[in-house]
C-alpha cells in the first residue's frame, strides 16, 4: 500500500459520493465509486437553485 502524502482539496467530497481514494503520485485520487457519480451530478442539477 502507498503512502498518501498529497491532499486534494476535493478528496473529502469524492469519499462523499462513494469514491475509493487510491494513491496517484502521492495523491489520493478516486478511481472508482460505490455508485454512478453521474447519478450524483443529475441529482444535483434537478433540485431548483436559491434565489
Amino acid at each position: 500500500m502507498s503512502i498518501i502524502w498529497r491532499n486534494s482539496a476535493l478528496a473529502h467530497r469524492h469519499a462523499e459520493i462513494g469514491g475509493e481514494l487510491e494513491d496517484w503520485n502521492g495523491m489520493g485520487t478516486a478511481w472508482s465509486y460505490h455508485s454512478d457519480p453521474n447519478d450524483e451530478l443529475t441529482m444535483r442539477q434537478s433540485v431548483p437553485k436559491r434565489v
